[in-house]
C-alpha cells in the first residue's frame, strides 16, 4: 500500500490554515500518511494550529524552523519525508473532498514516478470558485513517457509548472538530490522540468483534486518592486534550468521542445527589459538571446525578423522604448487614481 508524505510550508496562513489541514486529514487513504507542517517562522497563530493539529492527531509532523521562503520550507519537508510519494500543498489551498484517493490508486497500480492532476480556482474575494485554465488532459494514444513528456510541455498547451498538482516518487526526488533553489521566485519553475526529465515514467490523471486560492492583491506600490524582482527572478530560471539542460543528455527532439517551452518565460522577460536594467539580468538577456530562435508565440515570426535584420542591440533599444512607453502610461494611470 503506498504511504504518502503530504509537505505543507506554512507562513503566516492563520486564516487559511485549518481547512487546508482539514482537508488533508479527511482524504481516504489505503496506508497512514504522514503530514509534515513546515512553520517557516510565523509571526502570528500558525505555529499554534500547527502545534494544535500534531497534539491531536499523530500522523501530522510539526517543524518549527527560522524564516528561509516556500523553497527552504519545502527543502525540509523533503529531508523529513518517509512515505512513497510525497505531495506539495501551500498552507492557503486545499484539497477536494475524496479526491485523493484515485491518484494513490494509480501510484500503487501503475508505479508512476510522477502523477499529474488537475485543479480548480477559489477566488477569494467573491467566494466562488473558477476554472482554472491549462489543465491537462489523459490521452490514450499517449503511451509512451516520451509522448506525456511531448504533450506536457508543449507551449500551445500552457503548463504551468505547479507541483502542488502532482505526486512525486520520493526516490526520484530523494534519489537525485533535487531540491528548491532559496530565495528564488519561481522555484516550481526552475524544479519542475529538472525533475521531470528524471522521470521514467509519468501518468496523467484527468481529476480534479486541489483548490488554487486566489487571495486579494497586494497594493500597486509592492506589486511594482515584486513585478521587477519577478523578472530578475525568471532569468535566473532561464540561466538554471539552460545549464542543467546543456550537461543533460537526453532525446534531442525532447530537449528542442523543453527549449521552447522556456523561450517564452525568455521572451516575456525580453519584450518587458525595461523593468530589468541591472547589469546581471542585461547580461544574461544577451547570453540567452538565442531563444528568440525557439519562440513560436505571439508575433514570434515580427521578433525573428527584427532581431534577423536589426541585430540584438537595436532590437534591444525598440524593446526598452516600448517598455517605458507602456511603464509612463501606467504611472500617469496610477497618478490619476
Amino acid at each position: 500500500m503506498i504511504k504518502l508524505s503530504v509537505i505543507i510550508p506554512v507562513y503566516n496562513a492563520e486564516d487559511y490554515l485549518t481547512e487546508c489541514i482539514e482537508s488533508v486529514l479527511n482524504q481516504i487513504y489505503p496506508a497512514e500518511p504522514e503530514i509534515i507542517l513546515v512553520d517557516d517562522g510565523s509571526t502570528d497563530k500558525s505555529p499554534f494550529i500547527c502545534d494544535y493539529y500534531a497534539s491531536m492527531d499523530h500522523r501530522i509532523k510539526v517543524i518549527h524552523k527560522e524564516n528561509g521562503g516556500i523553497s527552504s520550507a519545502r527543502n525540509a519537508g523533503i529531508d523529513a519525508a518517509t512515505g512513497d510519494y510525497i505531495a506539495f500543498l501551500d498552507s492557503d489551498d486545499f484539497w477536494i473532498a475524496n479526491s485523493v484517493h484515485d491518484f494513490l490508486k494509480a501510484a500503487d497500480e501503475t508505479k508512476a514516478d510522477i502523477l499529474i492532476g488537475n485543479a480548480i480556482k477559489y477566488l477569494d474575494a467573491e467566494r466562488r470558485f473558477a476554472q482554472y485554465p491549462n489543465n491537462l488532459k489523459y490521452n490514450p494514444r499517449h503511451k509512451t513517457t516520451a509522448d506525456k513528456l511531448l504533450y506536457i510541455i508543449d507551449p500551445r498547451n500552457r503548463f504551468q509548472w505547479h507541483v502542488w498538482k502532482c505526486f512525486f516518487k520520493t526516490g526520484l526526488i530523494k534519489d537525485n538530490r533535487m531540491y528548491f533553489k532559496d530565495g528564488l521566485l519561481f522555484s516550481d519553475m526552475e524544479w519542475f522540468p529538472k525533475v521531470l526529465s528524471q522521470a521514467r515514467k509519468i501518468e496523467i490523471i484527468d481529476n480534479i483534486f486541489v483548490c488554487y486560492r486566489v487571495r486579494r492583491p497586494d497594493s500597486d506600490t509592492e506589486d511594482e518592486v515584486k513585478r521587477i524582482k519577478r523578472h530578475r527572478d525568471m532569468l535566473k530560471v532561464i540561466y538554471y534550468l539552460s545549464v542543467y539542460f546543456n550537461k543533460t543528455g537526453m532525446d534531442q527532439r525532447l530537449k528542442h521542445h523543453f527549449y521552447t517551452n522556456f523561450s517564452e518565460a525568455y521572451v516575456h522577460v525580453f519584450i518587458r527589459q525595461a523593468l530589468v536594467q541591472d547589469r546581471d539580468s542585461r547580461r544574461l538577456l544577451k547570453r540567452f538571446s538565442y531563444y528568440i530562435y525557439f519562440y513560436k508565440g505571439k508575433y514570434s515570426g515580427l521578433l525573428k525578423i527584427i532581431y534577423i535584420l536589426l541585430g540584438y542591440r537595436k532590437t534591444c533599444k525598440i524593446m526598452n522604448m516600448a517598455g517605458k512607453s507602456v511603464l509612463f502610461i501606467r504611472s500617469l494611470k496610477e497618478w490619476k487614481k
